[in-house]
């Protein structure tokens, strides 16, 4: 699924229902996508619409061998747009429970989600990231994001990273775990328009790459706060540009750079 509102929502559902989740991009060839359903053991695969589903399901029929397991190819678009169900559901309680026989218990050593190399040198190869992964890093990463507490100015964070690399639960969950809304930038206006769009809603939080955040010219962004740079080098200009900016309106910019071992830049 691209990066969209009804990929945040079927990740939050997939974690809720005690599940995992393998991010795809929809550009990927099929046998890619079936290395990783075989090799994950997934047994549902979520996409956009029912133009989507349609799609993928004739391709992973037409791409070899039947697969060694049932797989259900489901349209977010579809399960959203069927109230009824979702009445049914939310009357009946939560999705998520520690009793075996109304879903799985999730605890801090559960699987959240699973993220593929990108096999050029060789077969993709999965990285299992646990719940206590990405809730060590958003705890010791709170406050040097300066996050306000108060209810009514929470602030905006922004989705600019592909779902398939980790940089996006911080953009995800940060930003919803603190009760913050999310904007979602498409890979197209990210390159196009990235300032406009923080500009007109309002961002003041984000966890980016420098490149990215290169695009950003010096006089846009007055909405904005605080900027945590990571996976590459930051650079001087970057510094000399945006640090005393930040502080200014009480936030900061942050150097977040260093390998990936156990979650986001940590």
């Amino acid at each position: 699924v691209e990066r969209c509102a009804e990929a945040v929502v079927g990740i939050y559902g997939i974690l809720k229902a005690g599940g995992a989740y393998v991010p795809m991009e929809v550009d990927y060839p099929i046998l890619q996508v079936r290395l990783r359903i075989e090799d994950a053991r997934l047994h549902v695969v979520l996409v956009k619409d029912a133009d989507a589903r349609v799609q993928v399901m004739s391709e992973l029929e037409g791409s070899g061998d039947p697969l060694p397991f049932r797989v259900e190819v489901l349209a977010i678009s579809e399960i959203l747009s069927d109230a009824e169900s979702i009445r049914q559901a939310l009357s009946a309680g939560p999705l998520y429970s520690v009793n075996p026989e109304v879903g799985p218990e999730t605890t801090l050593d559960s699987t959240a989600y699973v993220l593929y190399t990108s096999g050029s040198t060789g077969k993709p190869k999965g990285c299992v990231l646990e719940h206590k992964n990405i809730v060590s890093f958003l705890i010791t990463s709170f406050h040097a994001m300066c996050w306000d507490q108060s209810y009514e100015h929470r602030g905006v964070g922004i989705l600019t990273a592909p779902l398939v690399f980790d940089l996006s639960c911080s953009n995800m969950f940060h930003t919803l775990s603190n009760g913050a809304r999310l904007v979602i930038a498409s890979k197209l206006s990210i390159l196009n328009e990235l300032g406009t769009i923080m500009d007109s809603k309002g961002v003041s939080h984000m966890m980016v790459t420098p490149s990215v955040f290169s695009l950003i010219q010096e006089q846009e962004c007055p909405s904005l706060r605080c900027v945590m740079l990571c996976g590459e080098p930051v650079t001087e200009k970057q510094v000399s540009l945006w640090a005393h900016k930040l502080s200014s309106r009480g936030g900061r910019l942050v150097n977040f750079y260093g390998p990936t071992e156990a979650a986001v830049a940590v």
